[in-house]
Order: C-alpha cells, then sequence, then structure tokens
C-alpha cells in the first residue's frame, strides 16, 4: 500500500508539473518525449505529456533492475 500511496503522490505532482520527470534516455528519437519519475531505488514511472488533453499518460511502472532493452520492446512507440 505505501508504493500505491508514493505513486498517487507522484501523479498528483505530475499533474502540476508534467515536465518534472527527466527525459527517459533509452526513449530519446522516438515521436513522443517519454519522460520517467523514480518511485523508489527499484521503480520508475514512465510517462508523457498529451498537451491537447492537458493529460499525463502512464505508459509503464518499470522495474529497474530489469534489461534495459526490454524498456524499448515494452513501450508501443507513437
Amino acid at each position: 500500500m505505501k508504493v500505491v500511496r508514493k505513486i498517487e503522490s507522484i501523479m498528483d505532482k505530475l499533474e502540476r508539473f508534467p515536465e518534472m520527470g527527466y527525459r527517459e534516455p533509452l526513449l530519446v528519437g522516438q515521436n513522443l518525449i517519454y519522460r520517467a519519475y523514480h518511485i523508489n531505488k527499484r521503480f520508475k514511472i514512465i510517462y508523457w505529456f498529451d498537451e491537447v488533453k492537458d493529460m499525463v499518460i502512464i505508459e509503464d511502472i518499470w522495474d529497474v533492475h530489469r534489461e534495459p532493452q526490454n524498456l524499448k520492446n515494452r513501450i508501443v512507440y507513437k
């Protein structure tokens, strides 16, 4: 439950400041600007900001211990 509350808190911040996260280096070069924000030492939120809808779109909650190439494979490139 603690992680869920942490994610909710981060989402509140991202709604106000969508560029708060850093550009995800593994996803640079895509049509969308993917950003990441660490939840804790193990997980990070991968998201992008839809300016037209004024909405943060969560693409993934990523375990940073996984193979980095898998992140590229998991995200549907747009």
